[in-house]
Formats: structure tokens, C-alpha cells, sequence
């Protein structure tokens, strides 16, 4: 089952090749036939990531390039992975770097050009921010690192889109430091208000916001005169930001309030609280969805961006913590279960067994999918085209799709989806010929 994922990055296309279980959810039913379930309208709920051990309690993630970095708090490491390998596309983990005590968050940027990158990773155990340099790219080479001392309790962490800038939230003395990323050295100190803990930068490296988990507020500080412009009430908790690729919206995870905040950046007001579930802490966001880690009920929330509905609910593992997106997929690390589950952003082309009946003018397409599989059958012949019906026994994984056509050469194309997916795929090379 193979898909390529095109991914926006930097100003450049990524292209990545990549092979995963076939899942998909979604697309209106089409054809109701006489038994079991219209696997058209499959449970958006019933999808089931898969996942892989990284550490003893997983917490930040961050991933670019294909490459991707995980802190484990409970055992004073960052572990390596890479997004997609060659030929699979699965994510496989790298070797165990060392970090400082109780590893929270992490941060990477890299240089287009080149591929040489830095992982930035906060120690809040021990006052202290490490820096791993790397080279990005499939199965990334990693470099000694460098320990530097901030003091606090630092927990999230960000860089400017130029990489000139660190930014790092101290959640214990109330501060956002300004590191120069050439020389680690700390440029500014910005006191905000009590408990910063999430720290984004948009797009554009104009603004960056800072959530005060403690005191209810998001600070909105200005990049170039490093001073606080405002701040916004988005709930209970704030804990973590995302910001869609336009830069024009943010999402807030509000902790204490089981809610995701959509703000417009331009206003810097709140257009919508959304109910997630319980304690949502990670959020990230792509061109169809916004993923959200519930850390109280070891869930991801689906979020539609342009309805600002929950289109799925995912069961991942315990007290689901960070989430990261990269080449075709989202990452949740489950700090309770010492796993991180990946999530695929688009359904895998289904493999078919076809067959057909001439007299009947009919074709039959029999595939196998895990629970939560939505798929319908279309047949094209020029600008005419036909929808079938696909039923999935509730006892089996195997779905059988069929549809009646006419006289003529038909594209029959057996075709899956998942909810933030915006275009279904399918096996579109398979043609029938009826007299």
C-alpha cells in the first residue's frame, strides 16, 4: 500500500514516498446494502494508531526533515527518530543521547540549505538547556552535544525561524530568556506572568506568545523590541500554541478547562473555545486539522479547522503529552505508557482483489481494513460517473465493494479516507470493458 505525501516545508516541496496501515474514516454513505455496516460511514472514533516504545515517560517531541527528537523526562535522555525510513516509510528509532535531568521539551531547527540543525532541549531538573547538533535527512548523524547552564526550571522552548534566537520559557522564576543561538549566550530576560510553560513563534518571527500555565494568560511579546504587547485570556490552564502555516490563527490548549483556543493573531482575539478531552497539553496543526493530546484520558482530539468541530476521537496511549507532525505523519508521546503512537495524516491506497460480471455489467472489489476503515467504490467513464456500495461484516476485516455500470470502458477505483484528509485515494488503474 503505497502513498506519496506532499508536504509544504520552508518555502520548498517535500515529496515523501511512504507505505502504512491502511486506515481511513470519513466520505458519506453511499449505497446501502442488505447486511452488516456501510463502511462508507464507519466510526470515526474506532481508528487505532500504532506506536513504539521511546523511554520511560515521554514528553516533548519535535520533528522536521525527517528527523525528529523525543525527551524522556523519566530517564534523563533525548532519543532520536527518524519520521520515515527509505522504502517503508515506518518511524524507527535512533540511539539514546544523553540530556540533563527530567528532559521536557524540545525544539530543532534546520538549515535548508545544508541540513545542519540543532535539537534544543530543556532540562527542568536541573536549570539547564542542552544542544544537540545534527545533520537532517533520513537516518540524521548525530553530533556531541553541549550542556549550557539558564537556572530556573526550564520548560518550553522554541527557535526563530531565521535560528538566530532561542527562546525559553523558565516556569520557575516567570521569565522568557533570549539566547543567542551563535554563542548560547542569555541577550534578554522577559518577566510574564506565573508559570510560562508553552512558547511559540509565528511564522513570520514577529510575535512570540508565551502561555502562563499558572496564571490563566497567553503573553503576546514583540520579537524585535522584546517587550510584552498584550496578553489574552484564552482559559483555564493555557499550556501549549500551534499556529497554522498562514500565520493568521493560533490554538491554545487551556489545561484546566478541557478546551483548545482558536485565536485570531491579527486581533489577538478569541473566535472559539472548542471542548477536547481531558487536560489537553500538546496541539499541533496541519492544512486539514488540528491534532490535540488529551493527557487526562489518553485521547487525541481531530479537529476540523474551518468548522471548529471534533471530527475523531483517538485512543493513543497514557497521559498523552507532546504531538509533532512531519513527512505524512502525527506524533503523540504517551509519557504514562512510555510509547509514542503516529498517526497517519492520509489513507493508504487500498490494495483490491477485482472480479466482474459481464452479464450483470457488475464489478466487485474486495479489500481488507483494520476497524474505523471508510471506503466507497466509484467508477468513471468520461464525465459520467457512478457510486457504488461497500459493506463491512462487523466480524471481519475484509470490506466487499460493488457497483452496477453500463455499456462502455469503465475506471473503477475503490477509494479510502481519512477525516482531515481533504481528497480520498484510491486504486484508480483497474479498467472493465461491457458489452
Amino acid at each position: 500500500m503505497q502513498r506519496a505525501v506532499a508536504i509544504h516545508r520552508a518555502g520548498r516541496l517535500v515529496i515523501a514516498t511512504s507505505v502504512i496501515a491502511a486506515v481511513a474514516i470519513g466520505l458519506g454513505a453511499p449505497v446501502h446494502a442488505d447486511s452488516g455496516v456501510d463502511a462508507a460511514t464507519a466510526d470515526p472514533n474506532a481508528f487505532s494508531p500504532e506506536s513504539m516504545p521511546m523511554g520511560l515517560a515521554p514528553k516533548g517531541v519535535a520533528a522536521d526533515d525527517d528527523s525528529g527528537f523525543v525527551t524522556d523526562f523519566g530517564g534523563a535522555t533525548v532519543l532520536p527518530f527518524t519520521p520515515c525510513m527509505p522504502k517503508s516509510c515506518r518511524p524507527q528509532a535512533g540511539k539514546t543521547i544523553g540530556a540533563g535531568s527530567q528532559p521536557s521539551a524540545v525544539a530543532l531547527f534546520t538549515t535548508v540549505q545544508t541540513g545542519a540543525s540543532r535539537a534544543y532541549i530543556t532540562n527542568s531538573g536541573d536549570g539547564t538547556l542542552s544542544v544537540v547538533p545534527f545533520t537532517a535527512g533520513f537516518g540524521s548523524m548525530i553530533q556531541p552535544g553541549s550542556t549550557i547552564s539558564i537556572g530556573g526550571q526550564p520548560t518550553g522552548v522554541a527557535v526563530s525561524p531565521s535560528g538566530d534566537r532561542v527562546y525559553v520559557a523558565d516556569n520557575q522564576r516567570n521569565l522568557l530568556l533570549v539566547l543567542n543561538s551563535s554563542s548560547n549566550a542569555i541577550l534578554s530576560s522577559i518577566a510574564v506572568p506565573d508559570g510560562p510553560w508553552g512558547v511559540s513563534v509565528t511564522p513570520d518571527g514577529s510575535r512570540i506568545y508565551v502561555a502562563s500555565n499558572r496564571a490563566n494568560v497567553v503573553s503576546v511579546i514583540d520579537a524585535a523590541s522584546l517587550t510584552i504587547m498584550g496578553s489574552i485570556s484564552t482559559g483555564l490552564g493555557p499550556a501549549t500554541i500551534a499556529f497554522d502555516r498562514s500565520g493568521s490563527t493560533g490554538y491554545i490548549t487551556n489545561n484546566g478547562s478541557g478546551t483548545l483556543a482558536v485565536v485570531n493573531l491579527g486581533t489577538n482575539e478569541v473566535l472559539a473555545r472548542v471542548a477536547v478531552g481531558s487536560q489537553p497539553w500538546g496541539v499541533t496543526a496541519t492544512s486539514t486539522a488540528i491534532f490535540v493530546a488529551n493527557y487526562g484520558d489518553g485521547t487525541v482530539s481531530v479537529i476540523d479547522p474551518a468548522s471548529r468541530a471534533v471530527i475523531s476521537t483517538i485512543r493513543v496511549g497514557a497521559k498523552p503529552f507532546g504531538v509533532a507532525t512531519d513527512l505524512g505523519w502525527v506524533f503523540v508521546t504517551n509519557s504514562g505508557a512510555g510509547t509514542m503512537s503516529f498517526i497517519p495524516l492520509q489513507a493508504d491506497t487500498a490494495i483490491v482483489r477485482w472480479s466482474s460480471s459481464q452479464p450483470r455489467r457488475t464489478v466487485t472489489g474486495v479489500t481488507n481494513v483494520p476497524p474505523g476503515v471508510a471506503v466507497t467504490i466509484i467508477g468513471q467513464r468520461g464525465s459520467q460517473q457512478r457510486t457504488g456500495s461497500c459493506r463491512h461484516p462487523a466480524t471481519s476485516r475484509k470490506i466487499t465493494c460493488s457497483i452496477a455500470l453500463g455499456r462502455g470502458q469503465w475506471q473503477v477505483s475503490v477509494q479510502t479516507r481519512l477525516p482531515w484528509q481533504p481528497t480520498a485515494i484510491g486504486q484508480q488503474n483497474k479498467r472493465f470493458t461491457f458489452r
